[in-house]
């Protein structure tokens, strides 16, 4: 049974006490120090087995420390009560306010937060482990937190899975560890069990989940150690905002006689028209809504267009069946307002086509754009758009509406290499909602696509080895250039080949559609719901002109049940 600390430790402390600056400012010149601080001696020794009694833990750094940095750095599994105490600035104390249980493995994690006196963190957090019984569990879940910027923590929380009504924004964690060197960390020590683990931006440091405001990742599955596998590795995450608050209708603005703007307490989801309805508040008669738009400068504020209405009326909006991007469910809602005078709209006008004419050297998948200044009635463009081949056949497609103003045009098919296209808009027929015109003229323009010889492939395998039910997507991002990005969904035997890809250095990932919903889901905490599994290559895949990268694999995780 260890009671006391090893007699070397207070002479190292000694020495670096007194060879260390004594004052806790950052040294000023000589070279910058770059070096991440260690911790070089502990008390109890890791691994130390036996111990019925403990009430200070001690640790030793390798530099002074930022003492600031430490405050909510100093983790405990499982949770005990402690004070900080620092006895110089290299010695710091953990002061036990509870009792130790018995056969219990505890572990002190000081995380990868802490800091020198010149900013350098630890490279990574740091777990000590003893127990209280003759053996000390040697459970061990890792993996890494993707998308973090850049010296930026999460903390991860493991809770064991004793029932299905563990209240995860409640109670505090069994485990807790924080991320390392890019995103990657390491659960260890854990005892078997059944656990759930979730990474956490632990903002006000209360070791819970405030999904209102803290940003997580959910697991896509649930980890079980136990005597035949004790390790889990690849446990990865990619984090979101969860939300649980269904959206509101704050306020209206009457911008005409023709247009109100709806302010929303945060941006939602309308499928069709028949969601809103306006009727005059005295004869009840409806108002016809002909558009809706989300505002360019803030998405939660729908511009609605409408036919006429009479300046100065009252009427009442209803908002039917909305949710918000988290699929949480608004009830139906209505709220008055006076309509404003009338006000001439703008001329009728272009403002974008793309893309220009006489482009000789367009991609295969390349897509039509067209904007106005007027709400755009959406029939009368899809009347009035065409893409033609050499031969005079149409090129069929999809219109999408990204905003009240503008269209963009997608062929089904990649379009062929070498051969001129004719983009072609009969102005005359194009409309706004309330039935004018433009010009009475037909805007041509030529493109040409190019040979190919620009570009490279990417083409490979992704292993779904439980053959886990859905649709599996790839992307490859430009390692370099935001702009270049590339995906599709995986073929027969889940093979793929991405097209068409610019000479350069990419990471490839794919995710498992579980859902069917053609995005990537990030789960539900309540009710609670696994993320999509995915996976990121470790690797980049270098692209060249007219070469095929072949051979490249991935391997997805199975999902949780």
């Amino acid at each position: 049974m260890l009671k006391t600390k090893p007699t070397f430790l207070f002479f190292l402390s000694a020495l670096i006490f007194f060879f260390g600056c004594a004052s806790k400012r950052a040294p000023g010149g000589g070279p910058v120090d770059k070096t991440p601080p260690e911790i070089i001696a502990t008390f109890p020794t890791p691994d130390s087995i036996g111990i019925k009694e403990l009430s200070v833990i001690e640790i030793s750094f390798s530099e002074s420390i930022n003492e600031s940095s430490i405050a909510n750095s100093v983790f405990i599994s499982p949770p005990l009560e402690f004070d900080l105490e620092w006895q110089s600035d290299v010695d710091l104390e953990i002061h036990l306010k509870d009792s130790l249980k018995d056969n219990q493995t505890y572990v002190i994690v000081i995380g990868s937060s802490v800091k020198d006196l010149r900013n350098n963190k630890l490279a990574e957090s740091m777990q000590l482990a003893f127990s209280t019984g003759d053996k000390i569990d040697r459970g061990i879940i890792s993996g890494k937190v993707y998308g973090l910027k850049r010296k930026e923590t999460y903390s991860l929380f493991a809770f064991e899975l004793f029932s299905d009504t563990i209240s995860f924004d409640k109670n505090k964690p069994n485990y807790i560890s924080q991320t390392g060197d890019e995103g990657k960390y390491f659960l260890n020590y854990m005892k078997l069990g059944n656990y759930r683990v979730f990474a956490v931006n632990d903002q006000n440091n209360n070791l819970k989940i405030d999904s209102d405001f803290e940003k997580i990742g959910i697991p896509y599955t649930d980890v079980l150690l136990d005597s035949s596998k004790n390790t889990f590795s690849n446990l990865n995450f990619r984090t979101t905002k969860i939300d649980t608050t269904f959206p509101k209708l704050t306020t209206i603005r009457p911008i005409s006689n023709r247009q109100i703007n709806l302010r929303l307490s945060e941006q939602v989801i309308l499928k069709s028209l028949n969601q809103i309805e306006i009727r005059d508040s005295i004869t009840s008669a409806s108002i016809q809504v002909l558009a809706v738009s989300e505002n360019i400068e803030a998405n939660n504020t729908l511009e609605l267009y409408t036919s006429a209405m009479d300046s100065g009326s009252v009427y009442l909006v209803f908002l039917k069946s909305f949710s918000d991007s988290s699929l949480n469910m608004a009830p139906d809602t209505s709220q008055s307002f006076i309509a404003a005078a009338f006000k001439e709209a703008d001329t009728f006008k272009v403002i974008t086509v793309s893309p220009k004419d006489s482009l000789w050297n367009a991609r295969p998948a390349q897509s039509f754009y067209f904007e106005v200044n007027n709400p755009l009635d959406k029939q009368s463009i899809i009347n009035s758009l065409v893409i033609k081949k050499q031969n005079g056949d149409s090129v069929k497609g999809k219109f999408t509406f990204p905003s009240a103003y503008e269209t963009e045009f997608t062929p089904n098919e990649e379009l062929i290499l070498d051969t001129i296209y004719t983009f072609q808009i009969n102005y005359a027929t194009v409309k706004n909602v309330w039935g004018d015109s433009l010009q009475d003229t037909i805007l041509t323009r030529h493109i040409k696509i190019n040979n190919g010889d620009d570009y490279g492939e990417i083409s490979g395998q992704v292993k779904n080895k439980k053959n886990d039910p859905g649709k599996i997507f790839v992307t490859a991002k430009n390692t370099t250039s935001k702009k270049d990005i590339y995906s599709g969904w995986t073929l027969k035997n889940n093979k793929f080949l991405l097209k068409y890809v610019t000479d350069g250095h990419y990471k490839l990932s794919s995710f498992l559609d579980v859902d069917s919903n053609s995005v990537y889901s990030a789960g539900h905490l309540y009710p609670f719901q696994f993320s999509e599994p995915f996976v990121v290559s470790d690797d980049t895949t270098k692209v060249r002109k007219r070469w095929e990268t072949s051979g490249v694999e991935l391997t997805l995780p199975s999902p949780g049940k």
